[in-house]
């Protein structure tokens, strides 16, 4: 089959272009490889989503998050990503980088209503495969690969928080703490997005003419998506106990519903010839256009929960736990256009997610870093949107990252950083290993905390 001859021998380039969001043989099937909309401060988290909510940084998987926030906060993040491809005695490495998601949320302090706006990917296609072979009669021939674009998408969402506290009297004075939080929110979801798929079949004999294939998609849906998340802090502080834990739990869901998107198709074949280096159409052998084609997103449901450990001093642990389900085998036949090659098949994409926080007390931050730093530690595993040959597309990874205020001490804005590295491959057939790297910088940027926004001067 193509798919197994086209990873039998491939070649990937040192060096891919900047543009590009994904780098892998894989991606060429489907609308591409899923993307986690998750901002840097989860990636170190097992880019975990459903139940993360950090005052100081917008969690894009689930528009609840946004009615945590102190206030409003601006955020977006960049990537370096390299990877090693490896079959068999064969290998090949390619580096690239990209952008991550990139959101708004506009909040006054204090208020409970939160407005959001966002814009990230969703499935992503990159690849460069090529190999060279014999044919009897022909003789020498290449066939190359080429594939770039991906489904993104914006978002326009609203959520608000209620929160419930409590006066405890101490031996000197009452003091007021929280029991527990609610956040809802909602976004409309609008998708967009574009796929090239170039195949070439270059012949060494200039007696014959070469053959270019290409497959050119475009998209565009509207959908939306609901978000829940609560909080319930379990015992009370005691003030014979005043460095006691204080445990919370906090859980977290989001859905989406199924939606169609229309579009656009066109495959195109030509006859070329490569003229002084430039590869020159010779004749057009065949067109297929459908302005009226469709493509469909499947449902997608997540689903997590953070067991939060908390002193008075600031000294916090928290463990999060995330599932992610998608299945596509039930959209299958909203596909108008072939989406899938030959022995491939659309699956369930099935994710699990954990990470752990631990942000050190106010002293204990200062002493050992000299900033208050929060680190983070996870892990995740899943499979892909697609099977090959019946077999599922899966992948793991490990993660670390960490967070600081940017500028002085008392900024509400952070720096953050993540990395990632694992592997990604089909476990029950001899086909090529994917090995992972990621390094990501982010930043949350908010007013200075005597700054404060949309509220009413007291005076002129």
């Amino acid at each position: 089959m193509l798919w197994g001859a086209a990873l039998g021998a491939f070649f990937l380039p040192r060096f891919a272009q900047a543009q590009w969001s994904e780098l892998s043989p894989y991606s060429r099937v489907g609308l591409g490889l899923g993307w986690d909309v998750v901002h840097t401060h989860q990636l170190g988290m097992g880019s975990v989503s459903s139940a993360v909510a950090d005052p100081y940084a917008f969690n894009p998987g689930n528009p609840a998050s946004a009615a945590a926030l102190m206030r409003t906060t601006f955020q977006g993040s960049g990537a370096f990503r390299a990877m090693q491809l490896r079959n068999g005695e064969a290998t090949g490495t390619g580096t690239w980088g990209n952008t991550g998601p990139m959101a708004l949320v506009i909040k006054r302090q204090g208020g409970k209503n939160a407005l959001q706006l966002g814009l990230s990917p969703l499935q992503t296609t990159g690849y460069v495969i090529s190999r060279t072979r014999q044919v009897s009669g022909v003789g020498s021939l290449r066939e190359s690969y080429q594939g770039e674009g991906g489904l993104n998408q914006a978002t326009l969402g609203w959520s608000r928080g209620w929160q419930w506290t409590q006066w405890s009297r101490e031996a000197l004075d009452s003091i007021r703490t929280s029991r527990g939080s609610l956040q809802v929110g909602g976004q409309v979801v609008y998708l967009f997005g574009a796929t090239d798929h170039t195949s070439r079949i270059d012949v060494a004999d200039p007696t014959f003419l070469d053959n270019q294939s290409q497959r050119l998609a475009q998209f565009r849906g509207v959908t939306g998506e609901l978000g829940v998340q609560g909080e319930l802090l379990l015992g009370q502080r005691r003030a014979d106990r005043p460095g006691a834990w204080q445990p919370s739990i906090r859980v977290g869901a989001t859905y989406r519903p199924a939606s169609r998107m229309e579009t656009r198709w066109t495959e195109q074949v030509f006859l070329t010839q490569t003229l002084g280096g430039l590869v020159t159409p010779i004749d057009t052998a065949f067109f297929l256009e459908s302005p009226d084609a469709t493509s469909a997103m499947p449902a997608r449901i997540t689903l997590g929960m953070a067991w939060r450990l908390q002193r008075p001093s600031g000294e916090s642990w928290t463990l999060y736990a995330d599932v992610k389900h998608q299945d596509w085998s039930q959209q299958a036949d909203q596909f108008s256009w072939d989406a899938l090659g030959e022995g491939m098949t659309w699956g369930t994409a099935q994710t699990l997610h954990a990470g752990l926080e631990w942000s050190p007390s106010a002293s204990k931050r200062r002493e050992v870093t000299g900033t208050p730093m929060t680190f983070r530690l996870g892990y995740a595993t899943g499979t892909e949107s697609v099977r090959i040959q019946d077999n599922p597309l899966t992948f793991s990874k490990w993660t670390a990252g960490t967070s600081l205020p940017l500028g002085a001490g008392r900024s509400l804005s952070r720096l953050h950083f993540g990395m990632e590295v694992g592997t990604r491959r089909i476990a029950t057939v001899d086909h090529a290993q994917e090995n992972l790297l990621r390094f990501e910088v982010g930043v949350s940027l908010s007013p200075f905390f005597k700054n404060n926004w949309l509220v009413r001067r007291l005076y002129d």
